[in-house]
């Protein structure tokens, strides 16, 4: 009984000195023991965009309760969770240790620093390995995939006929089918599949039915023209294919 009265009235005066010292210092002045079972870990190789984790089992070692303040990695790829409940004198706990290895290539050592009631206050573990680059093949996949969706979503956007095109596909010249606007001034723009403006055009007053644009020199691929005929509140659209 008296052994479980020491053991409370001592985490007691611990969590009332830790309270006290946050207004001056993250770190309480009673100080304990931390060990790990192994202070760095290897992911061996990986491909650029996968995930590794490892667990760092760990021990307080000391007679005081302990209590880890905060847990950060070299940089935003590498992410620790660890407990926040203080661990009493014997007891064994983990730290999980996430990396994220998009956009990143090469040998790499990922440092996480651990901060707690411990002497020296911070202590430091490692997750080492290689990250393996894309093979080309799936660079360029990624590519095409990108691309096929890009597409597929002018293509939904602008299902509705809102111009007449003709021919569609072309390879030389589009030609706008614009009767209901004759009079009328114009803006003309065509984008490409990603959003490219790759010509502009103005018409003063359009004077026949067809109205004629040269894409000779047009990359095969899916665009968007657009008109803004004057005294139409909104722009009207349709995509064509070059091929």
């Amino acid at each position: 009984m008296k052994s479980t009265i020491t053991l409370i009235a001592s985490f007691l005066m611990f969590a009332t000195i830790a309270y006290s010292q946050t207004a001056t210092s993250p770190i309480p002045t009673i100080t304990t023991e931390m060990h790990f079972e192994s202070y760095e870990a290897s992911f061996g190789q990986i491909k650029e965009g996968e995930k590794a984790s490892h667990v760092f089992t760990f021990q307080n070692t000391g007679d005081e309760p302990l209590l880890i303040i905060s847990a950060k990695g070299s940089c935003g790829c590498t992410i620790p969770f660890f407990p926040k409940d203080p661990i009493l004198s014997g007891e064994m706990s983990e730290i999980e240790v996430e990396f994220n290895s998009k956009n990143k290539s090469g040998k790499r050592n990922q440092k996480i620093s651990i901060q707690a009631n411990t002497d020296p206050a911070v202590t430091f573990l490692y997750f080492k390995g290689q990250v393996m680059p894309k093979d080309l093949s799936e660079v360029e996949d990624d590519t095409d995939e990108i691309k096929k969706r890009n597409q597929q979503n002018l293509i939904e956007q602008h299902k509705p006929s809102c111009i007449s095109i003709f021919p569609n596909p072309a390879s030389e010249y589009v030609q706008l089918d614009l009767k209901e606007y004759i009079g009328r001034s114009a803006s003309i723009e065509i984008h490409n599949d990603v959003g490219q403006q790759i010509k502009a055009q103005k018409i003063d007053s359009i004077s026949n039915a067809s109205t004629r644009i040269e894409v000779a020199d047009f990359t095969p691929g899916i665009y968007v023209i657009s008109i803004k005929v004057d005294q139409v509140s909104q722009k009207i659209a349709q995509c064509f294919v070059v091929n």
